[in-house]
């Protein structure tokens, strides 16, 4: 997990490949970067497109706040 004095990295992308019943699932890497998978059908690409330059304002001028104590409850890819 990211130290809170770094920068952090939060993405959208489309996904084909989730479990039946779950549109959304985020995932947070070793490296820190948060992912949320979304079911292909349930975003437009056009939204995903606007989120994600939304999110990388957020993390690029340090508005990200993490929580580690709240990370936990997410898995985790390996």
């Amino acid at each position: 997990m990211k130290d809170a004095s770094q920068p952090a990295s939060a993405r959208f992308v489309l996904s084909d490949d989730l479990p039946d019943g779950v549109p959304v699932l985020l995932i947070e890497s070793p490296d820190g970067t948060w992912t949320w998978l979304i079911r292909r059908g349930h975003m437009e690409e056009e939204a995903v497109t606007e989120v994600n330059r939304l999110l990388g304002h957020v993390t690029g001028n340090g508005l990200w706040v993490c929580r580690e104590a709240a990370a936990e409850q997410y898995p985790r890819a390996s």
